[in-house]
């Protein structure tokens, strides 16, 4: 094995080469440290793979600015020539969280770039993809907890900050665009943040162009498990997801062997296509298509006073159980057989319609009731309006008779809080309590 440092163009970049030619090269761009990849490297190269891992701009050992979601194409289409320039074997772009947006953002600046080398296939793990996907949810609600918590560890500093003991105070602080002024050590571009939009459209463009294989690894207990499965169903070439009950620090996925294993299926030009499956229980179930929420079930509803000034709480980081005992801010709803395929369990998009006075903000979790009615989440959704969608969903056949679906006005701070003032929730002051009168919800499962 032969490992060294180099320059490309003036980014730090670390490269590890087995001892023979390579059968495949993977190329990383990461915020976090491309050294503590290094035994990543050595394993890699242990089975004839080279690893390229390069610093992006403004962190560690690159200089420069680290403006997150800014800029990354064009360093990462430099990057891929180098790489082009010494080896003729097979350059795959890796990725996970921020690294898989800094591969999307390669292939999109080499789609702008006539006659851009382009790689001959893409990995990606745990996807961040842009500004606007990781700060809203599809349905438009604010991502506070963790694009608050993200930005000032990482944001304009070359190496992480401490996560300030004063966050919870960030989030409560009011109106949401001004946190990362007074954040311990501030934030100038957190307006951009909370500025920013989604931009699926274009995203799904990009994807469809792509002839090359991908390989997806996501989890369903991930921030971001929506968008590792529209990743994987806008590809336009052969795709392969790897979806189970996993993080965003993909324990228990075996990533390095599935990747090892597609990487084996590219080499032999047989790129796996359709979709693993594995649920909580670790079933697993091939997919060739995602299933769409199709079958309607109409739930009960209620009414819930609702209090901006005391919202009700998420799970904490690292935890998916809901708020105990009954409360009067949300409604927890039976979820019947008949929404649920008593074969395969629940797989696919969940999608929820808040029919109910006014409008406003909701959100939805759908749980597991357990023993002692505790709720384990299972997914869940924010939205600015009525239509709430979850997931990716993944039920086990035996939990499909003990769902519940939990509808509140509030999930805080996961989401920033509807403050029921008519002001808006990310540059309003004033929060107030509300009484809000639920006439039904509309439950839209896979068939």
């Amino acid at each position: 094995m032969r490992d060294g440092a180099h320059r490309v163009g003036d980014l730090g970049t670390r490269v590890t080469l087995p001892d023979s030619a390579p059968r495949a090269v993977l190329v990383v761009r990461t915020p976090y440290g491309a050294d503590a990849h290094r035994a990543e490297g050595a394993a890699w190269a242990a089975r004839g793979v080279a690893f390229v891992v390069q610093d992006v701009r403004g962190r560690h050992t690159s200089p420069g600015d680290f403006a997150p979601y800014a800029g990354e194409g064009p360093d990462g289409l430099a990057l891929l020539a180098w790489v082009r320039s010494w080896t003729a074997a097979p350059v795959v772009l890796q990725g996970s969280s921020y690294g898989a947006h800094c591969a999307l953002a390669t292939l999109d600046a080499a789609a702008g770039t006539p006659g851009a080398p382009a790689p001959d296939a893409v990995a990606l793990a745990v996807p961040a993809p842009g500004l606007g996907e990781t700060a809203r949810t599809p349905d438009g609600a604010f991502l506070l907890q963790s694009r608050l918590g993200w930005w000032t560890e990482h944001a304009h500093t070359p190496t992480p900050s401490p996560v300030p003991a004063a966050l919870p105070g960030l989030w409560q602080r009011l109106p949401v665009t001004t946190a990362g002024d007074h954040a311990p050590r501030p934030v100038p571009s957190w307006r951009r943040v909370t500025a920013a939009r989604r931009t699926d459209d274009e995203r799904a463009r990009l994807l469809a162009a792509q002839t090359c294989p991908l390989l997806v690894v996501g989890g369903t207990a991930d921030w971001f498990a929506r968008e590792a499965v529209r990743t994987w169903a806008d590809w336009g070439g052969p795709a392969r997801l790897v979806l189970g009950p996993w993080d965003h620090g993909l324990r228990g996925a075996s990533r390095a062997a599935v990747t090892l294993d597609w990487l084996d299926a590219v080499g032999h030009g047989r790129p796996a296509e359709g979709a693993l499956v594995v649920d909580g229980r670790g079933a697993q179930r091939e997919l060739g298509s995602w299933p769409a929420a199709v079958r309607g079930t109409v739930l009960a509803g209620g009414v819930v006073h609702a209090d901006a000034r005391h919202p009700r709480p998420s799970p904490p980081l690292g935890s998916r159980t809901l708020a105990p005992g009954p409360r009067a801010d949300q409604l927890v709803l039976p979820v019947p057989p008949a929404a649920v395929d008593p074969g395969g369990g629940l797989t696919g998009d969940v999608t929820v319609t808040v029919r109910a006075d006014g409008p406003g903000h909701w959100c939805a979790s759908l749980a597991l009731r357990g023993p002692g009615g505790a709720l384990q989440e299972l997914a869940h959704g924010g939205s600015t309006g009525p239509r709430v969608r979850l997931g990716p969903v993944v039920v086990p056949p035996a939990d499909g008779g003990d769902l519940v679906l939990v509808v509140s006005p509030h999930d805080f701070p996961r989401h920033a809080r509807d403050l029921q003032s008519g002001a808006d929730h990310l540059t309003g002051t004033g929060p107030a309590p509300a009484r809000r009168t639920v006439h039904a919800v509309e439950m839209e499962t896979p068939a």
